[in-house]
């Protein structure tokens, strides 16, 4: 998977390429996604309190609606992890609450019983927080967003490959272009260099035409 910087106006309009943004293949579906974001160091505000956390997160979330291409095959890109997410932890505070009335009910002979219960518990409450993290990783989402641009990692290669070659904003095509343009002419003007700097001591060491000897 890759990382795209796009433009305001590319990511708005639906004039990005028909390259499915999960896996590069054609495609004419466009799904509007509206990505949030805000910078990794608010989510040290969770140290302070929750109330600030979200204060915080809430003031500082920038949003950006891009109109993603996908193919059929990814066309639930994003539904189907939020469903694993949210059913896998609604289906793990039923087993807390069954477990807590188990543990209400449980006999004195039933403490083995109860221990099991709630390490494995412990183990799914764990198994949750992995899983997600890595739904969370592996999906389509925004590393920064910033009032002229959104970059998105987790993006195919060819998705990218076409974007840069096709829709890439003038201006940074231009910016890309003289970049090129001067780096060729930087080494070539580099070389020449090193060239006449080898070549000039030589020039220096022949006696002037009028000191040889005929």
């Amino acid at each position: 998977m890759a990382t795209i910087r796009m433009g305001r106006y590319t990511s708005e309009e639906e004039d990005l390429p028909d390259v499915c943004m999960r896996c590069g293949a054609p495609t004419t579906l466009r799904i509007r996604k509206k990505f949030h974001w805000y910078p990794w160091w608010v989510y040290l505000f969770l140290l302070v309190n929750l109330l600030v956390f979200i204060l915080v997160a809430t003031i500082l979330t920038k949003r950006r609606t891009v109109s993603t291409p996908l193919c059929a095959e990814h066309r639930r890109h994003w539904i189907w992890r939020n469903l694993i997410i949210w059913l896998s932890l609604l289906g793990w505070l039923g087993l807390l609450f069954v477990a807590i009335g188990v543990s209400g009910n449980a006999g004195r002979g039933q403490n083995t019983l109860v221990g099991t219960i709630w390490v494995g518990i412990a183990l799914g409450l764990l198994a949750w927080v992995v899983m997600t993290i890595w739904l969370q990783v592996t999906v389509i989402r925004p590393t920064q967003i910033t009032d002229r641009s959104i970059t998105l990692t987790g993006v195919s290669e060819e998705f990218v490959r076409a974007y840069e070659e096709e829709y890439l904003p003038a201006p940074d095509q231009l910016d890309r272009a003289v970049r090129e343009r001067w780096g060729r002419e930087d080494r070539v003007a580099g070389r020449e260099d090193r060239f006449e700097a080898l070549e000039e001591p030589e020039e220096r060491g022949k006696p002037p035409d009028t000191y040889r000897k005929g």
